[in-house]
């Protein structure tokens, strides 16, 4: 289950603390990027790869996941910031397997991250597994702005990011 009233104090906490030290989060994300890709080579990463989305990617994630419950607003922002970063990876050159290794090396940092710096709180697992809810849409807005064109040219955009958008709100849009 994702949302614990009990839990939503906590919950803020972990977001605004996520918040308050995106840059320093970014950094440990970053680090742990290097072990895990050490250790699993199929998930390296382009040396010239830029990472300048990630502290607002990181923030939209938290403002989701755990400052509200997929808030439409909130939910909203996070799919447009990965829809650009989508878009970035496409204008680059990149090929889309790029955007899958990215959130997946997204998801086991942060996983990492929160577990050991708010394990003490009692809610890093609730944590983790909203973080994991909200990279799941990242990924999918991040698809999306990859093939613009292609939703373009069929008519389907924006509504396709719409409908993305629509299909986290858990039924509790504000």
């Amino acid at each position: 289950m994702l949302q614990s009233d009990s839990n939503d104090d906590g919950l803020r906490h972990i977001c605004d603390e996520v918040k308050r030290s995106r840059q320093e989060i970014t950094d440990a994300v970053i680090h742990e990027w290097g072990g895990i890709q050490k250790a699993e080579t199929w998930l390296q990463l382009p040396e010239d790869l830029d990472q300048d989305h990630l502290p607002d990617l990181i923030s939209a994630i938290a403002d989701t996941a755990l400052c509200t419950l997929f808030g439409e607003t909130e939910r909203n922002a996070l799919v447009w910031v990965a829809v650009e970063h989508g878009r970035q990876r496409r204008s680059h050159g990149y090929q889309d397997d790029l955007l899958y290794r990215e959130y997946s090396l997204l998801r086991r940092a942060l996983w990492h991250v929160i577990r050991h710096r708010f394990a003490r709180t009692g809610l890093a697992s609730e944590a983790v597994i909203r973080v994991d809810a909200a990279i799941t849409l990242a990924t999918g807005g991040s698809l999306r702005g990859y093939y613009q064109q292609t939703l373009e040219a069929t008519g389907d955009w924006p509504a396709a990011v719409e409908r993305l958008s629509a299909e986290f709100s858990f039924g509790m849009d504000d």
